[in-house]
């Protein structure tokens, strides 16, 4: 949507088409802006449950035929595509339309729709500079950044004061549940620190018991919310975040200069880990995997950055190097460039 956006900002007459999953929220605004639309009935890959695999063999054919068909009635110059299964469909009716295909990773290892179709699109834009090492030679690699929506604000934190804690849209049930298990202890342990904590709708019943058994003195520390539209304003308030290691996530982390405390989703393929690497192999980031989160862990990762303002300025302004503000734009440059070949 942040390409979207940038595309009407510079080209007002641009028409802008979408493809995304039936009933889905980004499929919901896009038919708010306007956009016509098109909403595939379809499921991702089961890497754990092969089993539910088997619908593809007839699903996968049909929304390909009604994708393909959708993309001739528009007639676009070009076809974006975001990855996943949604887009892997655009991409392949795009191929098949015979649209010229630009692909955006997001990750910094590429699912499989990127390696897979690399080589046949004009170009792949990149959110993380170590992506192009993981695909074929001969692809067009353009680090572009990860466009994300406006409002984040790059601030050099150095003194901890408010932690966020937060496993992305729909939360992340295994940090909550540490974090119900050590709230006071954490709490008790650091007595300036601040909480915020967004915990997700399947999580938010027992996050309202445990804030209100919070022992008194706590409770003016600890705020939490199940869902948060603005997260922009949100993160630009914390000094320290501790959350999963989606790429969204992580560009909206160093878009606002938060240093942080990442514990990869170990499953889908385990990509959050590559990019969970690739913060903390330039100092913007320490990592705890998912099998080693404990209310221990959580302890000794604050004890290393409350008392230590100096690191935290060190990864707030590491964090500050690798965003790049302007990756939507970027995106769009890309686009035009194919287009006017």
């Amino acid at each position: 949507m942040a390409v979207a956006k940038v595309c009407l900002e510079l080209m007002p007459d641009c028409k802008i088409s979408w493809i995304g999953k039936r009933e889905g929220r980004e499929l919901s605004i896009a038919k708010d802006n306007g956009f016509k639309t098109f909403g595939a009935s379809l499921h991702g890959i089961s890497r754990d449950e092969p089993w539910r695999n088997i619908d593809l063999i007839y699903r996968l054919p049909l929304e390909l035929a009604r994708a393909i068909a959708f993309i001739k009635s528009v007639s676009p110059e070009v076809v974006l595509s975001f990855g996943g299964y949604i887009g892997g469909l655009g991409a392949l009716a795009a191929l098949a339309s015979g649209v010229p295909l630009v692909i955006h990773e997001q990750n910094a290892y590429p699912g499989l729709v990127t390696r897979v179709l690399a080589r046949r699109a004009c170009a792949v834009c990149t959110s993380f500079p170590v992506t192009e090492s993981f695909l074929p030679l001969g692809t067009n690699v353009v680090l572009t950044g990860l466009p994300i929506r406006k409002g984040f604000v790059p601030a050099v934190r150095r003194d901890v004061r408010y932690l966020l804690v937060f496993g992305g849209s729909q939360g992340a049930s295994k940090i909550n549940r540490v974090m119900f298990d050590g709230l006071e202890s954490i709490l008790s342990r650091f007595d300036d620190l601040k909480i915020i904590h967004i915990c997700g709708d399947l999580d938010s019943q027992r996050c309202m018991g445990k804030a209100s058994s919070l022992s008194t003195i706590f409770r003016g520390r600890y705020s939490w919310f199940a869902f948060v539209d603005d997260m922009p304003g949100v993160m630009n308030r914390a000094d320290l975040a501790l959350c999963r290691s989606g790429a969204s996530t992580c560009a909206e982390l160093v878009a606002s200069g938060m240093p942080s405390i990442l514990v990869p989703y170990p499953y889908a393929g385990g990509h959050q880990r590559f990019n969970a690497m690739e913060l903390q192999k330039v100092g913007a980031a320490t990592v705890i995997p998912d099998n080693q989160l404990s209310v221990k862990s959580i302890i000794d990762a604050l004890d290393d950055l409350v008392s230590n303002p100096d690191k935290v300025e060190a990864m707030s302004k590491a964090a500050i190097r690798l965003s790049m503000p302007e990756a939507a734009a970027n995106v769009v440059t890309v686009l035009n460039r194919v287009v006017a070949k």
